[in-house]
């Protein structure tokens, strides 16, 4: 969802997006985490910039409206960019960085964008021929950022060993951190270890409702406000070059208690992604904030919310997987008391491999205090 302050409101949804025209000292995220050249063939800069273009757009309801209302077109948004200014050190500059509506009427960076910006600075300190391969993060949100200033990234080589390969992440506004992320890399090694739990049978995607079709129901709800079907319409059709389909989904206006909670969607990239293990690892990354503390809420209306926000965020990395391939996510919430609440995610690919898990703490304020 969203990153945090420790004492103020906390990050809520935005979304990335940039237009630099042809600046040549910035490099693509998705080119510096693949260690592109800037001048390199067109056929890998075309993956790359779709990449890019496509984050930007995928969180378009969320980040802005232009006058009339409606959210920018698809053509609006270039490449999600983050510029090396030195050795381990990035910038994500304000034109890049996207806001989304808060209740509390303060809009602050989504937390996902800095998740992947951070793993995709983190990943490209680390040498390709070492072999290493991602196999954990973990990431706190410390203070609210803004669009009104750049995100500078700062990459820690903690350590290089033999097996294992640290990284840590500031990332900073004004000189004040608001984000920080340490990942883990190791060489993959032959063990006996290898079992996983079963992933849930489910609805095949193709059958499953698009995500246009789930507004359109909650439009149509008859305890659906008339100010929330404005933005469910423009939901409707912004361009999102990510498929989600919710399987399982909890009652948007609240409905009987099921304890623990639990969410389902399938999700993937509507196009192809380059062949890159860190591209795909960061888009997954990106998008594992998008429905995980939501499931938090559990059988209280989304309409009672007042406040959400992240306070971490963990993943673990067990095996590769395409974030253009369907993916399962399952989400629960295992426990919430005292305004928090902790939501577990589970990744599989349509095979049912277990990919990656996912962890987070959020913070969920209601307009009254009884509701967690």
């Amino acid at each position: 969802m969203s990153n945090k302050s420790n004492n103020n409101n906390r990050n809520s949804s935005a979304s990335t997006s940039s237009s630099h025209g042809n600046r040549s000292p910035s490099r693509s995220i998705f080119e510096t985490l693949m260690g592109s050249d800037r001048h390199s063939g067109t056929a890998q800069l075309v993956g790359v910039d779709w990449i890019g273009r496509s984050l930007g757009q995928l969180f378009t309801d969320s980040a802005r409206v232009d006058a009339s209302g409606e959210p920018p077109k698809a053509s609006e948004f270039n490449h999600l960019e983050l510029e090396e200014i030195d050795i381990n050190l990035f910038r994500a500059k304000k034109e890049d960085l996207w806001l989304g509506p808060s209740p509390t009427k303060r809009s602050t960076l989504y937390g996902g964008q800095l998740i992947g910006q951070a793993l995709a600075a983190a990943s490209r300190s680390v040498k390709r021929d070492s072999g290493k391969s991602l196999h954990s993060l973990h990431a706190y949100f410390l203070n609210p950022g803004t669009n009104q200033d750049s995100v500078v990234y700062q990459v820690l080589p903690v350590n290089d060993g033999r097996s294992f390969a640290t990284r840590w992440v500031i990332a900073q506004q004004r000189g004040v951190p608001i984000f920080t992320l340490q990942a883990s890399y190791q060489i993959p090694e032959p063990s006996p270890l290898n079992h996983q739990i079963t992933m849930p049978k489910v609805p095949m995607p193709e059958t499953v409702p698009t995500e246009a079709e789930r507004y359109r129901r909650i439009h149509d709800d008859e305890r659906c406000p008339e100010p929330l079907k404005k933005v469910l319409l423009q939901r409707i059709n912004r361009p999102n070059p990510i498929d989600v389909r919710y399987v399982e989904s909890l009652d948007y206006f609240g409905g009987p208690r099921t304890d623990p909670p639990v969410q389902i969607v399938w999700m993937k990239t509507k196009e192809r992604l380059v062949d890159d293990p860190i591209v795909h690892a960061s888009v997954i990354a990106y998008c594992s904030d998008l429905t995980l503390l939501a499931t938090v809420r559990g059988s209280q209306s989304a309409l009672d919310i007042s406040m959400v926000a992240s306070l971490d965020h963990s993943m673990w990395f067990h095996q590769r997987c395409r974030a253009d391939e369907w993916l399962l996510y399952v989400t629960t919430s295992p426990r919430a008391i005292g305004g928090r609440g902790l939501a577990t995610g589970k990744i599989f690919d349509s095979t049912g491999v277990l990919c990656v898990s996912v962890a987070q703490e959020g913070l969920m304020r209601f307009k009254t205090n009884n509701k967690l």
